[in-house]
């Protein structure tokens, strides 16, 4: 176990991968991913439906898409 250790800690300083990489890359996929989500329910709205926004997902109240 501590060779994998040791071998992944030496990948991340070869390749400059450090703590505050993944500290910035938090709340960047986080945004990314609402902005995803806020897409679908834009479109949904656009389209007629009434959406719910959440975290997961964006879908209609109604459960289904309208068909025109």
């Amino acid at each position: 176990m501590n060779t994998v250790i040791n071998r992944i800690r030496a990948d991340l300083k070869e390749s400059q991968i450090n703590i505050y990489v993944f500290l910035v890359f938090i709340p960047i996929a986080f945004l990314s991913y609402l902005f995803h989500e806020f897409g679908h329910w834009t479109f949904g709205e656009i389209l007629g439906d009434d959406m719910v926004l959440s975290l997961n997902n964006a879908a209609p109240k109604s459960g289904v898409f309208s068909s025109s």
